[in-house]
């Protein structure tokens, strides 16, 4: 990429900063919920009870931590969202802010996944 393309550093800071505030806040600072799991990986073709666009929106939201992880292998990058994922799930579990749901840790991780594919296809075409 040509320097004088580059996007200043402390506008990147700023920028992930408010993506971790905005994500903490549609995470964790939404309605309550009652106590529930779902560990139906099923429910994921069930297109009569699935939200797609809730589903999309899930996985849209997590492409950045795939850029965040660029920097690791594969493996580490898959290891770290099923932690990360599965340990943002019993949080909303455990303070009522949301349902322990299977299908949302494999969306969430599958748009990990997607952001660190396409940030490492860039960075590698890059340099």
């Amino acid at each position: 990429m040509n320097p004088s393309h580059r996007i200043p550093t402390f506008v990147l800071r700023l920028l992930w900063v408010i993506y971790f505030l905005v994500m903490i806040l549609l995470l964790f600072f939404r309605v309550y919920h009652d106590n529930n799991i779902n560990l139906n990986i099923l429910e994921l073709f069930n297109f009569e009870t699935t939200n797609l666009s809730q589903t999309i929106l899930n996985l849209i939201l997590f492409i950045p931590i795939g850029y965040w992880l660029k920097h690791l292998v594969i493996s580490s990058v898959l290891l770290l969202s099923l932690l990360l994922i599965t340990s943002i799930e019993l949080l909303q579990f455990v303070s009522h802010r949301g349902v322990f749901d299977v299908v949302d840790i494999l969306i969430n991780i599958i748009g990990i996944m997607i952001g660190y594919l396409i940030f490492k296809t860039v960075h590698i075409k890059l340099h």
